[in-house]
């Protein structure tokens, strides 16, 4: 069951990464069935937690999330509570071949988390 939930923000953001564009590098990796990595966005200098799936035996399920943290939380994530940070946010962006290549706002629990 999905439980996540769509929102719409209408207010101006004050980088492309809130807006859902990213140009980021990757700080720290972890990997378990999907791959966890913190980024840093090279305009603002957010930080995001990002988590990528692909199951390769069905088509259509690549997926991606990223939900901006503060950077006193990079030291905290590990393969155990990554998907638990993301459904403690009040949103992040979800995206990939799953979603059609569209890009949207969303929060609640991760549509991943039914694969892990």
């Amino acid at each position: 069951m999905d439980t996540s939930t769509s929102t719409e923000d209408t207010t101006t953001p004050a980088c492309d990464c809130m807006a859902g564009v990213f140009l980021a590098e990757a700080l720290t990796v972890v990997r378990r069935v999907g791959e966890f990595h913190v980024d840093q966005c090279r305009l603002c200098g957010q930080h995001w937690l990002c988590v990528e799936h692909e199951e390769p035996a069905f088509s259509r399920s690549g997926e991606w999330y990223r939900l901006p943290f503060a950077a006193e939380q990079v030291g905290i994530v590990t393969e155990d509570n990554g998907l638990d940070l993301f459904e403690q946010g009040a949103w992040y962006w979800a995206g990939g071949s799953l979603y059609d290549g569209r890009v949207k706002k969303q929060s609640g629990k991760l549509k991943l988390a039914d694969w892990l």
